[in-house]
């Protein structure tokens, strides 16, 4: 499991705040987005565009899985993965 980058869990949390559809559940590093957030496939999809673009990374199209997809640390871990292939330092 990566090191967790503080900036990117925040930028991460905000983001998916503004897609989730269940407000009732706090987000955090374990909220698994579509039991918890109640995030749908159209706001999955908006949310990945955004991280990407946010977060200065690019995913490939094996990279769009529910493994890699399903909670914030998934998508914080691959995050990582694409910053460590392109030789950027993800902390």
């Amino acid at each position: 499991m990566e090191k967790i980058n503080p900036e990117d869990l925040n930028t991460l949390i905000r983001l998916v705040d503004r897609v989730k559809m269940d407000s009732s559940h706090q987000t955090s590093l374990e909220t698994r987005l579509l039991e918890e957030a109640a995030i749908d496939s159209l706001a999955l999809i908006d949310l990945v565009d955004e991280v990407q673009r946010e977060m200065n990374v690019s995913f490939l199209p094996e990279d769009y899985s529910f493994e890699n997809l399903s909670s914030v640390r998934t998508i914080l871990d691959l995050v990582n993965r694409r910053r460590q292939s392109l030789g950027s330092p993800s902390v």
